[in-house]
């Protein structure tokens, strides 16, 4: 099964400053490593582990944010459902668009707010089963 897994890098404003940016792909990977010792099973695409091309590409104005959230809808469109870590308590701009996509596609979803909800969330059982 394949999970995408959406995450702030920006911010809920948009407007992250470098070390931000750096601490929630940080957290990102820090959960995604979770999700695979306890779901090794799955395949999970985490936008943090990829971060340095979209930086690249969105620096070098060769894609814009939302040409970069398009591509991200295009995963979520090829996963089987998709996990919301939301460890700032609110969605940034980039995660209420996927979120959008996701149900627009139907696609089954999950919020989780911390690591530790991985071993106790029953939602998120029952999506990766």
């Amino acid at each position: 099964m394949k999970i995408y897994v959406s995450h702030p890098i920006r911010g809920i404003h948009r407007d992250a400053g470098q070390a931000e940016i750096e601490a929630n792909n940080l957290r990102a990977k820090i959960f995604g490593a979770a999700l695979r010792l306890r779901y090794p099973q799955h395949e999970f695409h985490i936008p943090a582990e990829h971060e340095e091309f979209v930086a690249l590409a969105h620096v070098g104005h060769y894609l814009s944010a939302d040409e970069i959230l398009s591509i991200d809808c295009q995963l979520i469109d090829r996963s089987d459902g998709v996990i919301f870590y939301d460890h700032q308590a609110r969605f940034s701009p980039g995660m209420l668009v996927e979120n959008h996509h996701a149900c627009q596609g139907n696609k089954p979803t999950a919020i989780l707010s911390s690591t530790e909800l991985i071993y106790t969330l029953p939602e998120l059982e029952v999506l990766l089963k």
